[in-house]
């Protein structure tokens, strides 16, 4: 009796989305269901601000339900990983990120219920067990192994093992210019990222600016105009599966892989946590404690 009750509830409130005015498209749909929420007097502040960061993840865009699938949520995570907060100059905390992840998880869920989305196109169970894969740190070996597979996009395979050896996070690496390379008074090569979201200095590896190779102009980007989308985030998994890493990467990977190498090289989490950025020491040991024994 109760599971009837539960599922004439439901199917009620998929029948008032499904007549609301509406756009045609997932962003409309997010909007009316937050109109719906207040009609009912439940607290929509969360859903408001899920809302604003799909809009800023689409440039303001239209998003046709046809996009919104597994692939398309995997890379609304992504972004959410490193987007900057509204409220403030930071990045966006570790809860905060999961929590609008979580709003916009159960408004797609709403969609597949309202027909607006093909169900085939999400496999929910796998959105969520891919994403904590994700912030799983790459052994070393993994890490040779990516630098050693051919990637379709030259300029992703660079970014994405650039961000493994500084732990410059994908925002960053957005705006990431020749200009935040100087040279101090004993020649060393040096990290200045005093302009962005989390301000720090630290020493470029030999490794590392090896990797970027010789550059044609002392200004303007260095990675060109990188752009987390759904094609960005195929192209890197397709490049770790052709080096043999059965498993989804993101940026955020990259980052998290940093944080472990310098830990099993007894770097101390202090020292890890300034050149992460982190404001509190407790984010870094958080991030080394993604999974309960070290990277190989």
């Amino acid at each position: 009796m109760e599971e009837k009750l539960r599922t004439r509830k439901r199917k009620s409130s998929n029948e008032v989305l499904i007549g609301l005015e509406q756009r045609e498209d997932f962003i409309g749909f997010f909007k009316n269901l937050i109109l719906h929420r207040e009609r009912h007097n439940n607290t929509c502040l969360n859903y408001d601000l899920a809302l604003r960061y799909v809009i800023h993840f689409v440039d303001g865009k239209e998003l046709p339900f046809k996009k919104v699938n597994s692939e398309w949520l995997m890379s609304f995570k992504t972004y959410l990983e490193s987007a900057g907060s509204f409220k403030n100059k930071s990045t966006l905390s570790t809860t905060s990120a999961a929590t609008y992840f979580r709003i916009v998880h159960s408004v797609v869920r709403e969609a597949v219920g309202c027909k607006r989305i093909e169900a085939a196109a999400v496999n929910f169970s796998s959105v969520w067990h891919r994403a904590d894969a994700s912030t799983h740190p790459l052994s070393a070996h993994e890490l040779q192994k990516l630098a050693q597979a051919e990637c379709r996009h030259p300029v992703v395979k660079k970014a994405f093992l650039f961000s493994a050896l500084t732990g410059i996070q994908w925002q960053e690496l957005e705006s990431f210019r020749w200009e935040h390379i100087i040279v101090d008074e004993q020649g060393q090569s040096i990290v200045d990222l005093a302009d962005q979201i989390e301000p720090r200095q630290f020493p470029l590896s030999d490794q590392a600016w090896e990797l970027l190779g010789a550059k044609e102009e002392s200004q303007g980007s260095v990675f060109g105009k990188l752009q987390w989308n759904t094609y960005l985030y195929v192209t890197l998994n397709k490049w770790a599966i052709s080096a043999g890493i059965l498993r989804t990467l993101t940026f955020q990977t990259a980052r998290v892989t940093f944080a472990h190498l310098l830990y099993n090289q007894n770097v101390p989490v202090e020292i890890i946590s300034e050149l992460l950025g982190h404001k509190n020491v407790k984010s870094t040991v958080r991030m080394i404690n993604v999974q309960s024994s070290p990277a190989a």
